[in-house]
């Protein structure tokens, strides 16, 4: 394989792209046209999930060399800058508090992560569907959809 490859950077662009090429994840421009916040992220994660499935060889072992591998790292930021805008798509019309559009971010961003949907589904046996379920209710709470999200440091008894 090297001889035909200068190096590691080349070797891995081109296993990636043909790989990404072929099995590109779910297009969150889509997901931007639906207006109800709800079922934008149900879509989402829907169209998601399955790709996680699907792909989770690969995307295991990346996950866990990633680390390690700066070229990796590095060859797979056009990935993972497509994930980021996932999470960014599905932030809109959650919440109009400027202070909780953090929380909303964050939560929006662990709901599309593969390692989220690993946890969940490799690691605690869950459907796909219950996983997005698991991560809607999640997101909603973020927004401020419960009290269970309305805590304070100054409410929790000492």
């Amino acid at each position: 394989m090297y001889r035909h490859f200068p190096d590691e950077r080349s070797l891995l662009l081109a296993c990636t792209g043909t790989y990404l090429g072929a099995n590109p994840p779910p297009d969150a421009r889509q997901w931007a046209k639906i207006a109800d916040p709800g079922v934008r992220l149900r879509v989402a994660l829907a169209e998601l999930y399955p790709y996680y499935r699907r792909n989770q060889g690969l995307l295991a072992r990346a996950d866990d060399e990633m680390p390690a591998n700066e070229t990796l790292a590095d060859v797979l930021t056009p990935y993972r800058d497509a994930i980021a805008a996932m999470a960014h798509v599905l932030v809109p019309g959650w919440t109009e508090d400027h202070f909780a559009t953090p929380v909303v971010r964050a939560a929006a961003g662990l709901a599309v992560a593969f390692s989220t949907w690993r946890t969940l589904a490799v690691e605690q046996g869950l459907s796909d569907f219950d996983a997005a379920s698991l991560m809607l209710t999640f997101v909603q709470a973020a927004a401020g959809g419960s009290e269970a999200a309305d805590w304070r440091p100054e409410t929790v008894p000492a």
